[in-house]
């Protein structure tokens, strides 16, 4: 009985400031020209229908080197939104960055010399249908024409209320 006061106030307090909060992660590569950066951050790590969440994507070049890389059918960097359902007959929803956007040298050209980042920036709505418990955003970078089907992609995880930890 004694506890139950300082279980609800831990509960509240990690709902409050603990349990909601922005997210990122961080990967690095070893490229020709250097140590490569690239991170994903996202506003939360629980959203509400409706709310919208930011996200953003950046690649730094930390080599000493200007980084080039250059593809044809693809673009360099990415920013990857995956809805994922709670069954698996349900399909996983995909968004990009790029969608609808044509492939021209913006896209499938990088150029960073060194110390300049690339950043980009998307807003989801959360529109998620009932059946989606998450999100899984990725910052997805094709650091060598040779190593298409291996890119860098750090990813964090949004869950969809009320399948938050912590609760919402």
């Amino acid at each position: 009985m004694r506890w139950y006061p300082i279980l609800a106030l831990s509960l509240l307090t990690c709902l409050l400031v603990g349990c909601i909060r922005s997210v990122r992660d961080t990967s690095v590569v070893s490229v020709e020209s250097g140590p490569v950066v690239v991170e994903i951050w996202a506003s939360t790590n629980c959203a509400e229908w409706g709310k919208p969440v930011s996200l953003r994507a950046s690649v730094r070049n930390d080599g000493a080197h200007t980084l080039v890389v250059e593809l044809k059918d693809r673009p360099v960097f990415d920013l990857n939104l995956n809805i994922l359902p709670t069954r698996a007959d349900k399909p996983i929803i995909m968004r990009h960055w790029s969608d609808g956007k044509a492939l021209t040298p913006d896209l499938t050209r990088l150029e960073l010399k060194a110390g300049q980042v690339r950043t980009l920036e998307m807003e989801w709505v959360v529109d998620a249908p009932s059946g989606y418990y998450a999100a899984s955003a990725k910052a997805r970078f094709i650091y060598s024409p040779e190593r298409v089907a291996l890119p860098i992609n750090p990813s964090v995880m949004i869950y969809i209320a009320p399948n938050c930890p912590g609760g919402i």
